[in-house]
């Protein structure tokens, strides 16, 4: 069903926060849809899932468009009814019974979809309205335009989201996984914001929520933002905690302010494709080459498996490639790769040869492709991820 929906709205996967959010809801619908079946209850009498009533809460705090909101409920609808029609041709044989099925469950589908819909839209606009006259919605417009690209008064701005625009800005972005139960996630999420920050030297961070379970984050400073300090927090294994963080390189102003936040989004896919454990801070800088070579998984994938070539499928690859990247990465000094290794030189040379002939070419120190190709092939960049 998330793939039909992201078929048919491609915004829906350009978006990670929203499409978990509509994940979690998708999920609680089919089951409330089974239990009512199973108990043979009025459609009428259905309520909203609370990962429904979420979805829609954060569409109306993200300004989201309501039509676009019930697509989701239309597409979900006639994707389920394909499904279900399946298993009813499969399952009755008698044309009667069969068409008699057909009519009941359609029936039935058809008032549990319109039900649902109007609940939808009735929370959507109760909470859009009450978003609107709180204090809250001011700082996350005002938030939404920069990101944007708006033209935004960086004076008005500050004063709106109290917090100076004009000094020079951190972004993180920090997360749970759907697999992680965590209470009060977003209330953990800026807890966990709050400690990698302060260890960095930085003075709180100003937050705002992408979805149920993520939030975003920048941290300003007067002065220049030492690089070995960020660098020194993504050392620990541990530093977000039981949370999941990425960070933007330091930028200044306005611009800075999205850019910073844009590498951080950046990041955080790079982590999540490399299956970043909990508690690990991925900075940009560290796979700004690899956020770019991924902002295409598709072409990842083919530019991957065109530099590896039969490497890729080699029964000893693992051994093969990271001993290519520590020699790549040495600039093709066979001896500083077995350092870094801890094996022979010889053992490096004999596993490069074994690489070149794979590849059918040779292997040089400035095989940027190939080492690109490499940091690629340790990313979970199957159809699917």
């Amino acid at each position: 069903m998330i793939d039909r929906m992201a078929e048919l709205m491609p915004e829906l996967a350009a978006d990670p926060d929203g499409f978990q959010t509509l994940l979690a809801s998708n999920e609680a619908n089919l089951v409330l849809v089974a239990d009512l079946l199973e108990a043979a209850a009025d459609p009428r009498k259905a309520e909203l899932p609370t990962p429904t009533l979420a979805y829609t809460q954060v569409g109306a705090h993200h300004n989201t468009p309501l039509p676009g909101l019930m697509r989701v409920y239309r597409t979900g609808h006639a994707y389920v009814w394909e499904v279900l029609l399946g298993i009813m041709r499969e399952q009755v044989s008698d044309p009667d019974e069969l068409t008699e099925s057909i009519r009941l469950v359609s029936a039935w589908l058809h008032e549990f979809i319109d039900e649902s819909v109007c609940l939808a839209e009735e929370a959507y606009n109760s909470e859009r309205e009450r978003f609107l006259r709180s204090s809250a919605a001011s700082g996350s417009q005002t938030v939404i335009a920069i990101l944007d690209g708006q033209s935004v008064d960086p004076t008005v701005a500050s004063q709106r989201l109290r917090y100076e625009l004009g000094r020079q800005h951190v972004g993180f972005v920090a997360w749970f996984d759907p697999a992680d139960s965590v209470d009060h996630p977003i209330e953990a999420l800026e807890a966990a914001l709050d400690e990698v920050v302060g260890r960095i030297g930085l003075g709180r961070p100003f937050t705002h929520a992408l979805g149920l379970s993520s939030v975003a984050g920048w941290a300003g400073a007067h002065d220049e933002i030492p690089a070995e300090t960020l660098a020194e927090a993504a050392g620990d294994p541990s530093v977000a905690g039981t949370a999941r963080m990425a960070a933007g390189e330091p930028g200044v102003g306005l611009e800075g302010f999205r850019r910073t936040h844009a590498e951080a989004m950046d990041a955080r896919r790079v982590a999540g494709l490399a299956a970043a454990p909990p508690g690990s801070l991925t900075l940009h800088h560290s796979v700004a080459l690899v956020a770019m070579a991924t902002a295409d998984l598709d072409r990842a994938r083919s530019f991957s498996k065109r530099n590896l070539g039969g490497l890729a499928d080699d029964a000893g690859s693992d051994r093969l490639s990271e001993t290519l990247r520590a020699y790549l990465d040495a600039g093709g000094s066979h001896g500083r790769a077995a350092q870094k290794l801890g094996i022979h030189e010889n053992t490096v040379r004999y596993r490069v040869r074994q690489a070149e002939e794979i590849l059918a070419r040779p292997v040089g120190p400035q095989d940027l492709d190939l080492r690109v190709a490499l940091s690629l092939a340790d990313l979970d960049l199957e159809e699917d991820a």
